[in-house]
């Protein structure tokens, strides 16, 4: 489990858990299945046991019942009860009637027992797991168990219900009272216990059934046990329950002969010995295997005589605890790792036996039973069981017992092995196959002089694309940090796509800027050809487009955004920064408090400019309520958020490219395609309708391209190209600032000293001014260099051409061939900008953007002629914020964040940014 971090409630379960987190699980866990508390809840059995017999009688059709279905109805019922405090339906509905719970449970426990064979077989080639996101419970099953956990928990808290009432809810609770357990903790907790009370003490009552037709001596002794014991012919206690000698024999025996967990494997966690004789030895090493076959002891005739024979009476005398202490019984296991819900199984098995022997005689059918299936975890009972219940029936003449046919037996056996033979066989041919597919191309770079980064996986040399603990950004950063100053450049792989990743500046520049031609193309424009005709704005977008199409549509989209435009255009920004104040004091008042969620606030103020500028229309981000965001603003961070998030999908997909075309993958959803169209012809028809003509906005230029011979879909790729840049990026740029100036209030006095000059007496700026301003310039780039909110570029070598490493070593660089540029690690190169991870936005005195620029060192926007088409615009909307905020509010950091939010494109603030921001009182 240690590579799965998405099967968040499986490695809640201490049966899949290791080391401290074991301990604590198992303590937390089983500390709701204590014996007292067991005796305490032990109603919740006798009302179970009566449905269950109430549910026999009304289904019987001529004393038939199938009793798989019997069994898991029962169990369904009483953990259902007991775990979440509802009635399952499970006993109390008709059997035609599709029942949730027993449905998502048994599909839940069927997938996870199959997935340990699963994960077995995997052990040959490891990485799989990783790839493939294995995993025990479904996602499905996930979020119903997740659902019915907080949907119990609200009704017991909200009714008061039976507040005395003890069941494992009322534990669940407790945790989350007095440890501050979460709700993904509460739900683990509630899935352990529905795991070994529903599916295998299910299994384990249907087997002891079964045995019990087979047996009728046996069941008529139990019988009279159970009847000599019982108070007015109904019931018994707890305490009652769990001393009928007899009754202990029985469940006992019938584990041991199914022995439903066949066999335990452990792991050797520090190096010692096992003696295997009195003279001999043996080393184990630490992370090495054990195998315990439990079912062979179980079946073995040294230990249990006649070992096929059902013989309860073998353990008369307490002798199944001596042999639990001997290792030759293991039906829980043993140790501090005993299986945890054994008492909770023994009291739901005893409690069906009692009350199905007590009401019922139990005598098989005449169809043939399979009893060697395998459920992936161990041996069951195959097909419909259907045995016969009479009602009330002391004895009877009939005894089945059969022999099982040995040879037939041996003869399944060698079918099976040979199957399971051929099988793996079949498996390591899959995975040598895959394994030469995923490392064909891992001597690319040696042959051609290039040193090749290590380490380098299965996965290539990012493994952090596909999870397991890491991000692509801090897999770049190991092997910068390994090889920076060494070599100029290394060869890397993009799952097992070669790539060059660059390691020095200057040579990040010559591949951006002076050799713009060799490498004209970005690896984003090459996700896209295969989805033009349904993802048919991303392919319009500059960033997502290659060769001459890429010229056409920036320059388009590029018109729009002069400094000329945004200047005619310049009056949207400044009512939108009286909005965004006005709209902060809003939240103060409404709220009572100063404390602002910033991240918000961002996306508010950008969408509420994207909107304006773009369509001009009010995007209502601002000027709506306080409690509520606007559908606007809610469709658009969709949008960017699974836009982002498509790069790494796409990444991991170079693995395998054809699954793009397979899946019908795309980066922009189809309701967002639908919304921003429908929110283009709206607009075009509204302003050509002669509303707004005058005015100097992005949708003025988009109309002017239309009488161009421009489409409807070319503007709406346009538009959406812009709020790109202008909403999500622009937006996470300002709240990286704010957050920064919050913890650095030197600056932030220098910053805000220089604003309220500027603005002066009247409270005013022009576009010029607010452009010229050089601290705030400095302040902006400084946190883009720290925050890195673009972390990496990716570009394609578009041409045969030649890159120079140094030491007169030349690279023959193959159209095709990926170059990554570090960005995030130039920006936190000590070599080039001291102190990193300092606010010092003094370090761009005197031009020292442009230089560092041109030196590869600084690529806040890129660089070169595919250097950021949204920049300006950008920029404009992160000063116009920071100018009103900063001139009205002094602001401060409430808590610490980290940058560990892996967003697609870079790392990001983790968490809400909760700022305080304290009103300013100017002088007259």
């Amino acid at each position: 489990m240690q590579h799965a971090k998405w099967d968040k409630y499986a490695r809640r379960n201490p049966f899949w858990a290791s080391g401290d987190t074991w301990r604590r699980l198992r303590s937390e866990a089983q500390a709701g299945l204590s014996a007292n508390r067991l005796k305490r809840g032990y109603s919740i059995w006798e009302q179970s046991g009566r449905k269950l017999t109430k549910y026999m009688t009304e289904q019987l059709n001529n004393n038939m019942l199938e009793t798989r279905d019997l069994c898991f109805r029962y169990t369904a019922d009483v953990m259902c009860d007991f775990i979440w405090g509802i009635d399952a339906g499970t006993l109390t509905r008709h059997t035609g009637e599709p029942n949730k719970v027993q449905q998502m449970a048994s599909k839940w426990t069927n997938y996870a027992f199959y997935m340990i064979s699963i994960f077995m077989a995997s052990i040959i080639a490891p990485f799989t797991r990783l790839l493939l996101r294995l995993r025990f419970y479904p996602k499905d099953t996930d979020e119903f168990f997740s659902n019915l956990t907080k949907e119990s928990i609200n009704l017991r808290l909200k009714t008061g219900e039976e507040p005395q009432r003890v069941d494992y809810l009322s534990h669940l609770l407790k945790l989350r009272d007095e440890k501050n357990a979460s709700h993904d903790d509460l739900v683990g907790h509630a899935l352990t216990v529905m795991l070994d009370g529903y599916d295998t003490t299910g299994t384990a009552l249907l087997h002891a059934l079964y045995y019990l037709s087979e047996f009728p001596s046996a069941q008529q002794k139990l019988r009279m046990e159970l009847r000599q014991n019982t108070e007015h012919e109904k019931s018994l206690d707890y305490d009652k329950l769990s001393q009928l000698p007899y009754l202990e024999q029985v469940v006992y025996e019938s584990l041991r002969l199914s022995s439903l967990i066949p066999q335990y494997t452990k792991i050797c966690t520090e190096s010692t010995f096992i003696q295997l004789s009195e003279n001999r030895r043996v080393e184990v090493e630490e992370g090495m295997t054990v195998m315990i076959p439990n079912y062979q002891f179980h079946h073995d005739a040294k230990y249990f005589p006649d070992p096929e024979a059902f013989r309860p009476e073998r353990f008369n005398n307490g002798e199944h605890i001596k042999m639990v202490q001997q290792g030759i019984l293991l039906p829980f296991s043993d140790g501090p790792r005993i299986c945890m819900g054994m008492r909770l199984a023994l009291l739901t098995l005893k409690s069906a036996l009692f009350h199905i022997i007590s009401n019922y005689q139990i005598v098989r059918s005449k169809q043939k039973i399979v009893t060697d299936g395998d459920s992936g975890f161990g041996v069951v009972l195959q097909g419909d069981i259907n045995l016969e219940y009479r009602r009330f029936v002391r004895s009877s003449n009939r005894f089945p017992l059969g022999a099982l046919n040995k040879q037939l037996l041996n003869e399944r056996a060698a079918v099976m092995w040979t199957l399971i033979g051929v099988l793996l066989g079949i498996v390591h041919v899959a995975f040598a196959a895959v394994y030469l597919y995923l490392t064909w191309f891992h001597s690319y770079w040696t042959k051609r002089g290039l040193v090749t980064a290590q380490p380098l996986t299965l996965l290539g040399s990012y493994p952090g694309l596909f999870g397991g603990g890491s991000s692509f950004i801090e897999d770049i950063g190991k092997i910068y940090n390994k090889y920076k100053g060494k070599e100029r450049a290394v060869g890397v792989f993009l799952t097992r796509q070669p790539q060059i990743l660059v390691l020095d500046p200057q040579l990040a520049h010559e591949v951006l800027v002076t050799n713009f031609s060799d490498f004209r193309d970005t690896v984003t424009s090459s996700y896209v050809t295969h989805s033009k005709d349904y993802d048919k704005y991303v392919s319009r977008n500059p960033f997502f487009s290659a060769g001459d199409e890429w010229k056409k549509h920036r320059v388009n989209a590029g018109a729009g955004l002069t400094p000329n435009k945004l200047k005619q255009a310049y009056a949207i920004w400044e009512q939108t920064g009286e909005k965004l104040v006005s709209f902060m004091q809003s939240c103060i008042e409404e709220r009572g408090s100063n404390i602002i969620e910033t991240r918000d606030l961002c996306y508010r103020y950008t969408a509420q400019a994207m909107g304006d500028f773009i369509w001009g229309i009010d995007a209502g981000s601002l000027t709506g309520s306080v409690k509520e965001t606007s559908s606007f603003q809610r469709i658009s961070t969709e949008w960017v958020t699974h836009a982002f998030l498509g790069i790494t999908r796409f990444n991991r997909t170079t693995i395998a490219p054809i699954v793009r075309r397979l899946f019908r993958m795309r980066f922009f959803t189809q309701a967002a395609d639908d919304f921003y169209l429908k929110l283009t012809r709206d607009a075009a028809k509204l302003r050509q309708s002669g509303s707004g003509g005058e005015r100097s906005d992005y949708l003025a230029h988009l109309l002017q391209l239309q009488e161009k011979g421009a489409s409807l879909d070319d503007m709406v790729g346009h538009a959406m190209t812009v709020l790109m840049d202008g909403f999500e990026t622009s937006s996470a740029v300002l709240y990286h600032m704010l957050y920064t100036l919050g913890a650095y209030p030197e600056q932030q006095e220098k910053l805000r000293s220089e604003i309220l000059t500027a603005l002066g007496v009247d409270k005013c700026i022009s576009y010029e001014q607010l452009n010229a301003l050089p601290y705030l310039d400095q302040c902006v780039y400084e946190s883009m260099r720290m925050t890195s909110v673009i972390g990496f570029l990716l570009k394609i070598c578009t041409r045969p051409t030649k890159m120079d490493l140094g030491n007169d070593k030349i690279l023959n660089v193959e159209p095709g061939v990926t170059v990554a540029i570090p960005a995030y690690h130039f920006h936190h190169d000590e070599a080039y900008f001291p102190q990193p991870d300092e606010f010092r936005p003094e370090r761009f005195d005197n031009e020292a953007i442009s230089e560092l620029t041109k030196r590869g060192c600084l690529l806040a926007f890129g660089d070169g002629p595919r250097i950021c088409l949204g920049m300006r615009v950008g920029l404009l909307s992160v000063k116009m914020a920071l100018l009103r905020i900063l001139s009205q509010y002094k602001i401060e950091q409430t808590n610490k964040l980290s940058l560990s939010s892996d967003s697609g494109l870079g790392m990001y603030l983790d968490g809400d940014v909760d700022l305080r921001y304290t009103r300013i009182e100017l002088s007259k």
